[in-house]
Formats: structure tokens, sequence, C-alpha cells
């Protein structure tokens, strides 16, 4: 069969993956934003029910989406030859992951939850109980959990490659065999996201998944994912049981937007702004909650409508995390975005 040129081409692919990235970045920032109108926020407003099932709805899906297109892309740099020294690979990811979690938490997470009054601990206190430990650490946790992905999928490849089903399958549910959702803490989230790291590393590595969608395959994965939504909406006790009702939803919303931007790849890939959210992205994902711990700890907007206080303070945090991370480039400090 004809290969796609608009996915073999390693350009095209690239911006595939660029497009997502752009779009999860942006989902990342709202669905923080949103979490707050959403009950055992922690600044607790009135609950609002419409905005509960908006930030439900990007919690279904968009870091599994990231975390798929951090694998896409480690698949992408092994099918170039990259990462084949084992030391090389782990000094890499060492300073791009782990280097950024503790030098962000040091100078930038703990005094913000200390003055934001987030964490009730001292400075000292919550550096040794929860930062060198992975307790309480907010949005670091991904960065953690990457750096673990990393090394898994490093350790498994030579099994992924050859026997992928059964990679997948232990992955899937060998975290409930042990319950390891019920430890809770970030090496929860490691086995939570991991299946989605396989994948994107194994359908880049391996050229799989090019399957050109039609309305019928869009239409029942649809109702797949709407179904599966009700029953974890109505019945949380069933759909929030190790995480099994969150892989039917997240599976299919992924191989709906691999399948689009892979497609569509010319999603207005010049303009500035989108060179920037690109360019800036893990400084972005890593300063954005900061901002709007301080911006709602600080009441700034309490007196407008709850949507108009979501969309200013979407627009700023955006702004503002920018602005950061294009000065910390500049600085000697930009070690802390991995720099």
């Amino acid at each position: 069969m004809e290969r796609n040129p608009q996915i073999s081409s390693p350009n095209r692919s690239y911006n595939a993956f660029d497009c997502i990235k752009v779009f999860t970045i942006l989902l990342v920032i709202l669905g923080h934003i949103t979490r707050i109108y959403s009950p055992n926020s922690s600044f607790p407003h009135e609950e609002n029910r419409i905005i509960s099932l908006i930030t439900y709805a990007i919690y279904s899906f968009h870091m599994p989406l990231f975390i798929f297109v951090s694998g896409c892309i480690y698949g992408l740099g092994r099918k170039k030859g990259k990462y084949e020294k084992t030391s090389d690979f782990m000094i890499n990811k060492f300073k791009r992951l782990i280097i950024p979690y503790l030098s962000f938490g040091v100078l930038v997470l703990a005094p913000c939850l200390i003055f934001t009054q987030l964490t009730s601990k001292s400075y000292i206190n919550y550096l040794l109980s929860d930062l060198l430990i992975g307790g309480d650490i907010k949005h670091l946790w991904f960065l953690l959990s990457l750096f673990e992905m990393f090394i898994i999928a490093h350790i498994l490849k030579p099994i992924l490659i050859t026997k992928p089903f059964y990679v997948f399958a232990a992955s899937i549910f060998f975290p409930i065999i042990i319950d390891v959702h019920s430890w809770g803490g970030q090496f929860n989230m490691t086995f939570k996201f991991l299946p989605y790291f396989l994948l994107g590393y194994y359908i880049i590595f391996k050229d799989k998944w090019k399957t050109k969608l039609n309305w019928t395959t869009t239409t029942l994965l649809c109702i797949l994912i709407l179904g599966a939504m009700f029953i974890q909406i109505k019945y949380p006790s069933i759909g929030y049981k190790y995480g099994i009702m969150d892989n039917i939803i997240a599976f299919p919303i992924i191989f709906i937007i691999y399948n689009i931007t892979s497609q569509k790849i010319r999603l207005n890939a010049n303009r500035q702004y989108y060179q920037i959210l690109l360019k800036d992205n893990f400084g972005i994902y890593l300063f954005h909650p900061m901002i709007i711990y301080v911006l709602y700890y600080l009441h700034v907007f309490d007196s407008l409508n709850y949507y108009i206080q979501i969309i200013l303070i979407f627009c700023i945090t955006s702004f503002i995390s920018i602005v950061i991370t294009s000065c910390i480039k500049k600085t000697r400090l930009k070690f802390i975005i991995g720099e």
C-alpha cells in the first residue's frame, strides 16, 4: 500500500505533533483555571455545573494526549538513531526533567505555595516532606512521571517492538492487579499514563496507526466516548474504578486528534502566536499554575462573571507565562526550564 506522504514526511510528522502540543498546552491552562470552579478546589468558589463539566471533559484526555505526544517524539528520536547510548540518554533526561523539577520546586513552587497559603508547611519542611519525595508537588508530578516513563520505555524497547501487545496489556492490567491507583501520589500517575506514552512510541517507531478517519468510524468513536463519559459521571463508583473508563474515553479521543492533525497539517503553523506557544511550551507549563494561584489568591477578578473571569485569567496567564519563559531563556537561570 502506498504510504501517506502527509505522515511519512519527517517534517510534516513533527508539525502534526507540534499542533497537538500547542493544542494541549492551551487545554492544560484552561483546565487548571476551570478546575477552580469545581468541588474541592484550592480556592473555594460557588460550584458551577457547566464549568465543572467543561473541566471534566478537558481532564478526560488532555494529559493522556500530552503524554502520548511525548512518546511519539521519543519514537521519532529513536528512529533517527538518538538515545542509543544509555548514559547519554539518562543525562539528557535528567537535565531536561529532573533539574527543572528540583530547581523550579525550590525557587518557584515552594515560595508560591507558601505565599498563596496552599501549604501550611514551612519552606524547609515542604522541600523535605513533599518536593524531595514526590508528595504534594502540584503540576510537577508530570516531570517526575515523564522521567520514569522514559526510563521504563528505554528498558522495555526490545520487547515493545517485538511483542507490543503483551507490553500494552501489562501496562494497563498490572496496575489494576496491584491496585496502584489506590496508592495516590506521583507514582500512581506514572502507571496511570504509561500506556499512552508506550502507545505513542510504538506507533511512530513502527509506522502504525495511519488510518484515515471516515464519518462512520468517527461517529462510532464519538458514541463510545459519550457513552463512557455518561457512565463515569452517572455511576462514579464504577466509572473511576482502576481508571478503566478513563482509558475507554482517552484512547478514542487521541486516535481522532492524531489522525486529524496528521491529515490537516497546515493549521496556521506559521503564525507568530503558534510558534511562540510551541517554542515556550515547557516553560508555559511550568509557570502558568503559579500565575493562576496568585490571581485567585488575590481575588483580582472576583466581582466579575465566572465566564469573564476565566477568559481574562486565561489570557493573562498565557501572556505572563510566555514573557517569563522568554526572559529566563536569556539568563543563566534557563536550567529551570531544562535548557
